[in-house]
């Protein structure tokens, strides 16, 4: 596959995005849970609100990564360099990669509270807004390690997905037709 320095970063902004939109959708269930047991007197529509600004930025830098690409890139942006790696693989690594991460940053947090929750058990037995405040730290970690685990075991079909909807069913690859 002949790429450029160009390609790369649209294809690590995109993985950004998707990184960004990740984290903002995950909050939502546990922001909500916390407004609505009223462990936080903040605006609920302020928070809703910049999760909606930072979803579509997200929308934004999906859409058109190429725009901050070629300010990173500067003229380095035409170099054209050869990979024995075709596109679609490249992508199915990147949403691999990013699944793995999701899911070990789920697994060290929620042991975390693990361990917390072994340690001081007695502190939230007694409290309903700490059991509220745990149970929604602990939501928005097992909503990760499950969407994470979605991402990795499924990466090579929205691979498929992505490139269908971009380029129609004359987009198929060796790759992404090896997983029907």
């Amino acid at each position: 596959m002949r790429t450029s320095l160009y390609a790369i970063l649209c294809i690590v902004i995109r993985l950004g995005a998707v990184f960004l939109a990740f984290d903002m959708l995950v909050l939502i269930p546990g922001t909500v849970a916390e407004w609505r047991a009223g462990t936080h007197t903040s605006d609920m529509t302020f928070a809703l609100g910049f999760m909606a600004i930072a979803l579509v930025f997200a929308l934004a830098l999906w859409i058109y990564p190429g725009i901050l690409a070629r300010i990173v890139a500067g003229k380095n942006s035409r170099e054209v360099f050869e990979s024995p790696i075709e596109p679609a693989e490249l992508q199915w690594i990147a949403l691999s990669v990013l699944g793995t991460y999701f899911v070990l940053r789920a697994l060290i947090a929620l042991s975390t509270y693990g361990v917390r929750w072994a340690m001081f058990a007695s502190l939230f037995n007694g409290s309903q807004e700490s059991q509220t405040k745990l149970i929604s730290d602990m939501s928005y970690y097992i909503i990760q390690l499950v969407l994470g685990t979605g991402l990795v075991l499924g990466a090579r079909g929205l691979t498929q997905l992505l490139r269908r909807l971009r380029y129609g069913d004359a987009a198929r690859s060796p790759l992404v037709e090896s997983a029907d």
